[in-house]
């Protein structure tokens, strides 16, 4: 199962770019049929596919924006007001790549009726406003040789199991690592460890 979130985290909202490259846009019927999708989001989905089939299969849509599109589709159908549309928005947070990406996707009227709406999706990559030094990490934090270890590979977006094995450990031992770090940097989720490590400032809320 790919891992995503549902909702966007209030840390990933505040990471999520003042120094963003444009956005990958996809037009989409409400049935999936693709309409339109600029250069960006080609580049991006080929991103996600990469990840998911090791392989660059341009021309497929990723299984998250089918999803996206289906959320969507089903919030549509459950809206008899067409002003209310105006709040039919989703939000999905690949956090498992590196750097992570979001998606955003919104529903909007047809001139008649639901069969003739679209579902416009976002797309972008997560990136710190000011990166940080891991340096700066791990002073900030006070970590030990080997919590500064996992940090440098999960920064890089490896999971539990790859940097076990980088690392010569076992996977639950890096997931008890895992666990000092989002109890040091007073985190709950791996997002938001991610957000707390890769922005400067600590004023940032986490839940």
């Amino acid at each position: 199962m790919p891992a995503t979130q549902p909702l966007l985290p209030l840390e990933v909202a505040r990471v999520a770019c003042e120094k963003r490259t444009n956005p990958g846009v996809i037009v989409l019927t409400q049935q999936g049929q693709l309409l339109y999708m600029n250069p960006e989001a080609t580049e991006l989905c080929a991103e996600i596919n990469q990840s998911r089939l090791g392989q660059v299969a341009r021309g497929v849509l990723p299984i998250e924006v089918v999803n996206l599109c289906h959320a969507i589709t089903e919030r549509i159908t459950a809206v008899q007001d067409v002003k209310d549309w105006e709040g039919t928005h989703v939000r999905l947070v690949i956090s498992d790549l590196a750097p992570p990406m979001l998606l955003r996707g919104f529903g909007i009227p047809g001139s008649e009726d639901i069969p003739q709406a679209r579902v416009i999706i976002l797309l972008d990559r997560i990136v710190s406003r000011e990166p940080v030094a891991l340096s700066q990490v791990f002073g900030r934090f006070h970590l030990s040789t080997r919590g500064r270890s996992v940090v440098k590979w999960l920064v890089q977006g490896h999971t539990n199991k790859e940097i076990a094995k980088q690392l010569g450990i076992t996977e639950q031992t890096v997931k008890e690592h895992i666990q000092r770090l989002m109890r040091k940097t007073k985190t709950a989720t791996r997002t938001g460890l991610l957000a707390r490590l890769l922005l400067r400032s600590d004023n940032v809320s986490i839940i």
